[in-house]
């Protein structure tokens, strides 16, 4: 999905690389606002919009990427966003964070983030900073089944782009309040529970086919869920974060509970939120 914009080159840059990595065709997608009325003003940018189709296609074939077909809408960004990747039936849609992005690394605009939580391909956010030829993959993670899914796409992506692969997930420790007896058993009966829930979020990760991906694992304990998961994304803004949806058509609330929004509006990196 294009923007007009200053970033637009450095996002459609980004999408050569996605395209050649994974081995698909790249459909672009121009949307016209409907404040555009008037016939010359509806003219002027229908001729705009199709320039940049033009300018973007030529960008990513010097880059040996494919091109497939090109549309120029009218309407609501991320309706008519959504209607064109149902009618092309494409598995992502790709869009950059906005041109804010450069001066504040968090910044997402807001048609992004409505893709984000209700689109049903995967949404891929491209921050106008990161690195084109991905290196870093950042994949955030839970027991939920979203979260298995973002695993699997994220082993996929790091195979395809030869990139390094970070498994991370933080849980809250057990309270020390629910727990009996005198200070020794209380201290005791932490550290099991603790170890059974560590156990249990690592089990998470076993039975994937790991092969050929160059593998870190990270598990930690913190009550601010997103703000560790932040951090960690601002170690490797050149790089992508990795969340699965807790299901079809839903933000992943599931996956960090009511901190999902603050990672989709503060992530100092691409973002990529797999349904």
């Amino acid at each position: 999905m294009l923007s007009d914009d200053a970033i637009e080159p450095a996002i459609t840059a980004q999408v050569a690389e996605i395209s050649k990595a994974v081995g698909a065709p790249v459909y672009l997608l121009a949307i016209i606002a409907p404040r555009y009325d008037l016939w010359r003003n509806s003219n002027d940018a229908q001729s705009k919009a199709r320039a940049q189709v033009e300018r973007a296609a030529e960008q990513l074939r010097a880059k040996r990427a494919r091109v497939g077909h090109a549309l120029v809408v009218k309407g609501n960004q991320a309706v008519a966003a959504m209607e064109a990747a149902q009618r092309m039936q494409t598995d992502f849609i790709v869009i950059g964070a906005g041109e804010q992005a450069r001066e504040q690394p968090g910044f997402v605009r807001t048609t992004a983030k409505t893709l984000a939580r209700t689109a049903e391909q995967h949404v891929w956010i491209c921050k106008p900073k990161a690195d084109a030829a991905l290196q870093h993959i950042l994949c955030a993670f839970n027991e939920s089944r979203g979260s298995a899914d973002g695993i699997r796409v994220s082993i996929d992506l790091a195979r395809q782009f030869n990139a390094k692969m970070q498994l991370f997930s933080a849980l809250p420790p057990p309270p020390a309040g629910m727990l009996g007896g005198d200070e020794t058993e209380r201290a005791e009966a932490q550290e099991a529970a603790s170890r059974a829930l560590m156990d249990q979020r690592a089990s998470v990760i076993e039975g994937f086919n790991f092969s050929g991906v160059t593998l870190a694992r990270n598990l930690c304990w913190s009550e601010l869920v997103s703000t560790v998961v932040l951090t960690e994304a601002d170690k490797h803004r050149d790089g992508l974060l990795v969340m699965g949806a807790a299901g079809r058509r839903r933000f992943p609330t599931m996956m960090l509970g009511n901190t999902a929004e603050k990672i989709l509006g503060l992530c100092p990196s691409s973002l990529l939120i797999v349904k």
